[in-house]
């Protein structure tokens, strides 16, 4: 029995920090989606309540329209794709082949379709677009967007929270036994 006592005093610091270390990050990574409202106790709403991405699901869409409008889909990113070499000899084939021989003619063309497209690009607003698109999207959806996209991440902050917590047991365990 005093053997089991002892192994059960050695174990136990390293293993309960490394649940609550675990558990602790699950319940945090779920906090991110959960709740999906507002919750109320004697009236008052209770902090953390709705969760971080149904709380800022507006902000969220903002963000990802500004970042794709803005950055991704640029004028300069427009203009970049259609001076790409690859794109412009596809373009200048296509108007060969359609009886347009003058090079300055063709030139001339080419700098029209980049012109339009880029006109094109600002007046739908693209970030605008995206903004409203994402906005659209339910909570569920959106939560399921994000975790295919981090969940092996999400999972491995949780085996981390376990491993950090066992060390932190350990840690307690060292440091009784010095006092």
């Amino acid at each position: 029995m005093d053997t089991f006592l002892t192994v059960l005093s050695w174990t136990t610091p390293p293993i309960v920090g490394a649940l609550i270390g675990y558990a602790t990050n699950r319940i945090a990574i779920k906090m991110l989606f959960r709740p999906l409202r507002a919750k109320h106790l004697f009236g008052w709403r209770l902090p953390l309540t709705p969760g971080v991405i149904p709380r800022n699901h507006e902000a969220l869409a903002a963000n990802i329209g500004a970042v794709v409008g803005r950055e991704l889909l640029s004028e300069d990113a427009i203009r970049n794709y259609l001076d790409d070499p690859e794109f412009r000899s596809a373009l200048e084939h296509l108007m060969r082949v359609n009886f347009i021989p003058n090079r300055r003619l063709r030139e001339r063309l080419y700098r029209l379709v980049v012109d339009k497209m880029v006109k094109f690009r600002n007046e739908i607003e693209v970030d605008k677009r995206i903004e409203d698109r994402v906005k659209q999207y339910d909570v569920h959806a959106m939560e399921g967007m994000i975790l295919r996209v981090t969940q092996q991440h999400l999972r491995w902050i949780s085996w981390f929270g376990a491993v950090l917590g066992g060390l932190i047991g350990c840690l307690q365990l060292l440091l009784n036994v010095l006092s």
